[in-house]
């Protein structure tokens, strides 16, 4: 395929290389796939589509009657403890979902969280200077109203499985990576 282009619509870039001496084909040279190659790249693709077909690879869980166990550090919904807690509104001012937000105790200034708009980013669990926030793996909550995911003082400090209400979970699953087959479940106890 030869490439014609009129002088006036090239690149003032490309000019430039042109007058400076590059070879004029090398600058402007398009080239494109052998039919062959794009045919051979479809025929993959669908040999393996066909391949997951026949042996299928499951990446899901049947959830909730089959859950993962999470490993440390998993980011699930968090408390404060109101007794570390000094009240320097840090958390509050990282929050880029702006779930936080501080209610008076005591003439002194307390988190408590929306979790309807908490994306778990755990900013104000990292930037607290007192470690008054304690994580837990638990995330499995269930609302069926908006104001119950408005959290009160007294909610806010006691642990979420003690007043969120909980959906039932089947058996708990382990991720395993598999070198062939990826993202492997197996059971727990």
């Amino acid at each position: 395929m030869s490439l014609r282009i009129v002088e006036e619509e090239m690149d003032p870039e490309i000019k430039e290389l042109i007058e400076k001496g590059f070879d004029k084909t090398k600058v402007l040279k398009v080239s494109l796939p052998k039919p062959g190659a794009v045919v051979q790249r479809n025929v993959d693709a669908l040999l393996t589509g066909f391949k997951y077909v026949v042996k299928p690879m499951r990446l899901t869980i049947d959830y909730p009657y089959k859950a993962v166990e999470y490993p440390e550090g998993y980011r699930g919904m968090f408390r404060v403890d109101d007794n570390k807690c000094v009240g320097c509104s840090l958390c509050d001012v990282v929050c880029p979902a702006d779930a936080i937000r501080l209610v008076l105790k005591d003439k002194k200034k307390v988190p408590v969280i929306n979790w309807g708009r908490c994306i778990f980013c755990y900013f104000c669990v990292d930037i607290c200077p007192v470690e008054a926030f304690e994580t837990t793996k638990y995330h499995d909550a269930v609302f069926t109203r908006f104001e119950d995911m408005l959290t009160t003082l007294e909610e806010f400090t006691k642990r979420p499985e003690d007043y969120v209400p909980m959906r039932k979970i089947g058996k708990k699953y382990k991720v395993v990576i598999d070198e062939y087959r990826g993202l492997r479940y197996e059971p727990v106890g």
